[in-house]
């Protein structure tokens, strides 16, 4: 019986190498293997357990297996054991290694995306005189799917746009950066045919999700020209603009958006969903009438409440001021 005790000892002892070698052939390799010689071991436990009870009835084949190490007595039985798990512990500490590892790549890659993003949606151009522009944006993981631009125009005007693709993460990030690649060559647009241009140019691109916008044009006579894409309707000075409101962006080619013109002299915030759907411990939302009352505040301090109260989504805040008086229009 020692004989095969010593042999199939030896076998476990192979399964372990082979556990080791399983290690280094890739992740799928590597599960397997170990898998595997779970499995073997516990049949080979099985098999010499079965065998010792052969003892009594042979009792010429037993031998003994004691060898004295100091005050302890091994028997070389479990040395097989003893060494499946040693090697099954030194394979889980390289895989969490290699886990950590990897997450620290991805942390990297995601930092990386996001100083990508901040450049993407940050203004270099200057303000066209008369106009100042306050906005902050603050996504709620590393990247995000909110967006904005402000673009100075040749005639003095000031276009504005803003809005949020539905998800997060890196996908939402991706779709920003086509919007806004999108945006490059087409500013001369009015509002409303801005957004049917750019609702044509995600077609088939959202993945089954949908974008919001509303986009605005500020004339230094105080025209004010106002599309929206189903988004919140911007505010001036604390109360809402009413603003037609037509299908998001990407769900139907044949969408349609209007031009709303009114003459506005104050500040006009525009707000992302992230602010209104703010939610508490409590599941409370922070809501319209509170983020109506914030509307007057700096973007930041809009930004800064809704984080306090509970941010769940992108935050986005961007307010448009008039610094100067409005010039007329020539006779």
């Amino acid at each position: 019986m020692e004989f095969w005790q010593y042999r199939l000892g030896y076998c476990s002892a192979i399964f372990d190498l082979v556990a080791v070698w399983g290690l280094f052939q890739g992740r799928r390799r590597g599960s397997f293997a170990i898998a595997s010689c779970l499995l073997l071991n516990t049949a080979v436990s099985e098999w010499v357990a079965s065998a010792a009870q052969l003892q009594a009835l042979v009792p010429w084949l037993y031998r003994p297996t004691l060898l004295p190490a100091g005050p302890f007595m091994i028997d070389i039985r479990a040395v097989p054991d003893i060494l499946f798990v040693f090697v099954t512990l030194f394979v889980l500490y390289l895989r969490y290694r290699d886990e950590q590892a990897r997450q620290a790549a991805i942390s990297q890659d995601l930092a990386a995306a996001r100083r990508m993003q901040e450049l993407l949606l940050a203004d270099s151009a200057e303000m066209p005189a008369g106009f100042a522009v306050d906005a902050i944006y603050r996504p709620a993981r590393e990247v995000g799917g909110d967006f904005y631009r402000t673009v100075p125009l040749e005639d003095g005007s000031l276009l504005v746009i803003l809005g949020d693709v539905s998800g997060k993460g890196l996908d939402a990030a991706m779709l920003v950066a086509v919007i806004l690649g999108s945006l490059a060559n087409e500013t001369h647009r009015s509002p409303a045919s801005l957004l049917a241009y750019l609702n044509r140019a995600v077609m088939g691109r959202t993945g089954g999700g949908f974008i919001t916008a509303c986009c605005a044009r500020f004339y230094p006579d105080g025209r004010t020209v106002l599309a929206n894409a189903g988004q919140i309707s911007p505010y001036l000075d604390g109360k809402e603009l009413e603003v037609e409101s037509g299908l998001p962006l990407g769900i139907s080619a044949d969408a349609e958006y209007t031009d709303t013109e009114t003459s506005l002299d104050g500040a006009v915030t525009f707000l992302s969903d992230g602010v209104v759907e703010a939610s508490n411990a409590s599941g409370e939302l922070l809501g319209f009438d509170r983020m109506c009352a914030l509307t007057t505040k700096p973007a930041e301090e809009i930004a800064e409440a809704a984080q306090r109260w509970g941010q769940d989504d992108d935050i986005t805040v961007l307010k448009v001021m008039r610094i100067a008086k409005l010039q007329p229009v020539p006779a």
